[in-house]
């Protein structure tokens, strides 16, 4: 289970933190920064006429195409040759190789689907950042914080008082937010007693903030991580546990 559901608890991470400071942190687009940029998709044969690069196609796939080709096991079911869980030098570009590279924490010649996420999520963060960051002076300004939708909610990460918040400031609130993701996934797991992914009205956890239905958004009678990471995204980053 933890394997498989990596890709989806990372978004709670992302809504909680990352997506307050834009919507459109997604697109990855512009910008340097220290993480490799996940991999840009590769034409095939079927691009241009009446292939994947079709208006048409774009219409139908939309933002969560776009968003689907930077999740971690996207990435590795595209370029992992020998499914070993992991990516090396011999499977990808060379090109793409010296970006990914930069995720090897372990300096072991791999680059792990942990370690792809980790950069990811960075490369999400920065951009984030920069985006919010209007001046580029390194700081989230007073008048840049009141530009943004979110401003309230970010404003929690100025520590000190000050009325800006810097690049740290920046930092500690997702890392702070990361760890509150993975409580989040911890009492989901908690609560799936049968294991499959998906909580019943039965297994909800007493005492919960939210109530089963309030999450439960498509009234089916389940509650998936994805229902869950809506509602953290629009309650700014709080546990429905």
């Amino acid at each position: 289970m933890a394997a498989r559901s990596g890709g989806w608890w990372r978004c709670v991470v992302v809504a909680g933190a990352v997506a307050l400071g834009s919507s459109a942190w997604a697109q990855q687009g512009g910008g340097g920064g220290s993480s490799p940029a996940p991999p840009a998709p590769q034409a095939g044969p079927g691009a241009g006429a009446g292939g994947g690069s079709s208006q048409a196609g774009g219409r139908r796939h939309g933002r969560r195409g776009r968003h689907h080709r930077h999740r971690p096991g996207h990435i590795l079911r595209r370029f992992d040759k020998n499914h070993d869980g992991a990516l090396e030098a011999s499977e990808v570009p060379a090109r793409l190789w010296q970006r990914l590279q930069r995720a090897d924490a372990d300096g072991d010649g791999k680059v792990t689907r942990q370690e792809l996420a980790r950069a990811i999520a960075r490369r999400m963060s920065e951009h984030a950042f920069r985006r919010l960051d209007r001046n580029g002076d390194g700081t989230i300004d007073a008048a840049e914080l009141a530009a943004s939708p979110h401003g309230q909610r970010i404003a929690q990460a100025d520590t000190d008082g000050d009325g800006q918040v810097t690049r740290a400031e920046w930092d500690a609130f997702v890392r702070s937010r990361a760890q509150g993701a993975k409580q989040i996934r911890d009492a989901f797991r908690a609560a799936d007693a049968n294991g499959d992914r998906k909580l019943e009205a039965t297994e909800w956890p007493a005492g919960a903030s939210a109530s089963f239905t309030d999450v439960d958004a498509d009234g089916d009678g389940f509650v998936g991580p994805r229902e869950v990471a809506r509602w953290v995204r629009a309650h700014g980053g709080q546990s429905p546990f």
